[in-house]
Formats: C-alpha cells, structure tokens, sequence
C-alpha cells in the first residue's frame, strides 16, 4: 500500500480513537453525576439532548414526538431499529457523525492544497478541533443534532468547491448534489441552508477568479442592503427560514426574557432607528464570533471560554488579516461562508453557550483557511521548492544518461 494512504489513515485514526475514547469517558462521568448519559449542562443552560432522546422514545413507541428537526425522527428510528431505549445507542449513531466530518474534511483540504500537502494540512486542521472545547463537547458528550449540521454544512461547500474549480462545460450537474446537500441541512437546521445558499450567491456575485470585489465595496453594500431589508422589508420571509427580520427579533427579545441569566449577553436589537440597529447588530456579531469579550467573563465557565476560544481565535483573525494577499480564490469562499453564517447568528442568538455551539459551524471554514495558510507560510512553500529543485535534478540526470 502507498505509504500516503497509511499515513492518512492513521491520522484518521488517531483523530476518531481520541474522539472515541473522550465519548466514552464523558458518558460515564455523566451517568456518575447524574445526568444519565446525555450530558453535563455548562454555562447556565439544560442539556437539547435531553428532549431529544424524550421525543425519540415517543417515536420509537408511537406516541406524539414533538419534531423541531429530522435528528428527533432519525434518533426515534434508531431505537426502533435495534428495539432498545438505552441511551449509548444514540451515542454511538452520533459518533457516526464525527467519523462523517474527518471524511468531508479531508476532501475539501485535499481541493484546496491538492495532494502534496494533504496530509499536513489535515493533521493540523483536525488537531487544532480538538483543541476547541465547544467542538469537542457538541460532538461527544451528548445526542444532539449539531455534527450533522457541521457534516451536511462541510459537504455543501465541498460539493460548491468543486463546482466552483470544475472547468467542464457540464459543471452544472453538481448543482443536484449541491440540492440534494442543502435538502440534508435545512432538515437538521434551515437557516444554515439559507446561510450556505445566501454566501454562495453572495460569492458569485462579488468575486471572479482573476478579480475580486473590493472590500470596502463588500462591506458598504452590505450595510446599504441590511439598511433597505431593515427599514422597508422588516417583515419580509425570509426563503427556506420562512421567518422575518421582525420574526428573528422577537425570538431573540423572547429568548433573553425567557433565559435571562449569566450568559445572556442582553444586547437589544429593537432599536428605533437604522443607526443604533447597526450599532448593537455589529456588538452582537462581535460578541457571537468572539465572545466572550473580556468584560463579559462572569464567571468560570466564559472564563475557560475566554482562555480557550475567544483569545485563540481572535489570534487567527488577525493572522488571516495580516497574510490576507495570500488568500486564493476558495480561500475567499470559505471565508465568505463564515461571514454570512456570523451575519445570521449575530441577529437570532444572544447567549454566550448557545452561542458558543453555533459559531462552531462558522469556525470550521475559518481554521481550515487558516492552516492551509500558516502551513504554506512555514513550511508549504519550502516543500514546493524542493520539490522543483528534486524535478529539475531530475531531468539533468535523463539528460546525461541520453
């Protein structure tokens, strides 16, 4: 066997043991602390696994499920199958999950640094996601929906990416799979669907392969935009979310009446005027993408979230900013991903916890643009240059032997 192909499987290996191993110590940690096997609730909130595993049980004995997302059904089905209520079993289905995203994840490296660099790439790309704790806890410690949402939101841009590099006249046939991808997402979380299918056509609109908008441009037509939907659309649906901008600030008024504790961040968005709303819209998006900000620590929990989050990733914005002349045409993508993404949560969401789970989805494509560019900045460029001298070497040596 190819020595690539070993390597890469034991570092797809090596990730899914660890992730294995901390699925199952959290499990018992929780069965010993009394949570039953779900989850340790952190940062003030109750455990989404807990309603998930009720309403599978009602699915699986035919009663009334109450269905806020396919992964209710899927679960219901998954006890039905194999006939048993024991909560390990939906452990397990959903560490299929994350045996799902070292897959996507490693075709979407291998579009974007091709394969001489794949490995490398995807070692430090998987390593620095098990660094991040809201990944690591979301993905093992419980059975809710959010590593599918990652694996479905992963295979939308990966599948886009490759229409996006295809130069064959019948590219258009990716649009099925795409549709097919966006179908799997909006049925575990619909405003992702529309964040995916709104920066794609964002992407599209503003950038070219041999040119691209310039920022200031981007930027003031976004604020031009939000301004006109802000005050003459305000109730205008959204397609596929199906909700309105009056929708998602009722949501997000209900849900800091509704939580309000230490890890709201009780920024108001009902603001009377145009102005003020971009204010307190862009303090939200901040503090979605990067909070805790330091004085909204309150306690142990964003404390450790500050520490282990919030400063690292601040660190890789400003990298990415600062090496920003060496952002390639998918590189430009990803991130564009990741801004919309931040866009939508930054109106709808308002706690810390919550928050620190759905920024995840926008992490993603920003720590895969940052290793393929802090690993082609450190050694990447190095390996090309041997690698052209070892070519060059090469052809001097057929040359002499003719």
């Amino acid at each position: 066997m190819d020595k690539g192909y070993l390597r890469t499987l034991f570092i797809f290996t090596t990730f899914i043991t660890l992730m294995f191993l901390i699925t199952i110590g959290l499990y018992y940690v929780s069965l010993a602390t009394g949570y039953h096997g779900l989850a340790i609730p952190i940062l003030g909130g109750s455990d989404d696994g807990v309603f998930y595993y009720e309403n599978a049980l009602e699915i699986k004995n035919g009663g009334n499920a109450i269905l806020t997302s396919v992964h209710v059904v899927v679960l219901g089905y998954v006890l039905k199958l194999f006939n048993t209520e024991y909560v390990f079993a939906l452990k397990m289905f959903n560490f299929l999950g994350v045996i799902l995203f070292a897959i996507i994840s490693y075709f979407l490296i291998r579009i974007l640094v091709g394969r001489r660099h794949i490995l490398n790439v995807y070692s430090l790309f998987l390593g620095m996601m098990m660094l991040f704790v809201s990944f690591v806890y979301v993905s093992t410690i419980s059975i809710i929906r959010d590593v599918w949402i990652f694996d479905f939101f992963l295979l939308c841009v990966l599948l886009f990416a490759l229409y996006l590099k295809s130069v064959s006249p019948i590219k258009i046939l990716y649009v099925i799979p795409i549709i097919i991808s966006m179908i799997l997402l909006f049925s575990y979380r619909d405003y992702a669907a529309a964040s995916f299918l709104g920066a794609s056509l964002f992407f599209i609109f503003f950038n070219r392969k041999n040119k691209s908008a310039n920022a200031v441009f981007v930027v003031t037509a976004i604020i031009v935009v939000l301004g006109i939907y802000y005050t003459l659309l305000k109730n205008f649906q959204i397609p596929l979310v199906g909700l309105s901008l009056s929708d998602a600030l009722n949501y997000r008024k209900n849900g800091q009446e509704l939580y309000a504790g230490a890890s709201q961040l009780n920024i108001s968005l009902d603001q009377p005027n145009y102005l003020f709303f971009l204010i307190s819209y862009f303090y939200s998006l901040i503090s979605n993408a990067l909070g805790p900000l330091p004085f909204q620590v309150r306690g142990f929990s964003t404390l450790a979230l500050f520490v282990t989050e919030s400063v690292p990733m601040a660190l890789v914005f400003y990298y990415l900013w600062k090496h920003r002349k060496s952002l390639e045409y998918l590189d430009k993508m990803l991130l564009t991903q990741s801004l919309i993404w931040f866009l939508f949560i930054g109106v709808t969401n308002d706690n810390l916890g919550t928050g620190s789970r759905l920024r995840i989805s926008g992490y993603l494509f920003i720590l895969l643009v940052f290793t393929k560019v802090f690993y082609m900045k450190n050694w990447g460029t190095k390996i090309n240059e041997k690698e052209v001298l070892r070519e060059k070497k090469h052809q001097v040596n057929l040359k002499n032997e003719v």
